[in-house]
Order: C-alpha cells, then sequence, then structure tokens
C-alpha cells in the first residue's frame, strides 16, 4: 500500500525522506521494481525528501532511480503500474501546483 492514493487519476504516491546516506540507498530500487509488479494504478510517483537526495551520493541514486524507472517503463510484462516516475521533493511540489 502506498502513501497516498489520488483516486481522480489513479496516480498512487510513495512518499520516502532521508537526512543521511545508509540502506536508503536501496530503497528507490526496490519500491520501483514493486511498483511495477504489485501496485496496480496508471501512475506511481516516487518522490524522495530530505537532505540526502541532494548529496552527491544521494543525486546519484536519485539519477540511477530514475533510469530504472524509465527502462520498467518499457517493459510490456509490468503487472503494476502502467507508469513509473522519480521526483524530487521539490519537482513533486511544482508537478502537484501543475495538476491544480
Amino acid at each position: 500500500q502506498t502513501d497516498k492514493w489520488l483516486k481522480n487519476t489513479d496516480t498512487q504516491i510513495e512518499l520516502k525522506y532521508q537526512a543521511v546516506a545508509g540502506t536508503c540507498d536501496q530503497k528507490p530500487f526496490s519500491e520501483l521494481w514493486n511498483a511495477s509488479q504489485r501496485v496496480v494504478c496508471k501512475q506511481y510517483i516516487l518522490v524522495l525528501g530530505g537532505p540526502h537526495w541532494d548529496s552527491a551520493r544521494g543525486e546519484g541514486i536519485y539519477r540511477e532511480a530514475k533510469k530504472m524507472a524509465a527502462l520498467l517503463n518499457g517493459r510490456p510484462e509490468k503487472k503494476g503500474a502502467k507508469k513509473l516516475s522519480v521526483m524530487k521533493y521539490s519537482d513533486f511540489k511544482e508537478w502537484v501546483r501543475e495538476q491544480s
């Protein structure tokens, strides 16, 4: 189950806050894989918030997670979310404004 479901657009949103490095580095990839296989919706957005994602290490993981989302989006055998996205919290806030 995700943190928020926007029923009108069938969008599932998962929020991950991280202040420091550590095992959180694995979270985006397992979240994306899980969403591609088990979260049935039109769109799934993984939102990464907190200072860790602005560090050099966090930024690299963020870029790789975006690549993974794009690769999974291209797989026709996906059973879960039709479209996967990864955003930093600042980008997510802008996305929310655009939806209004």
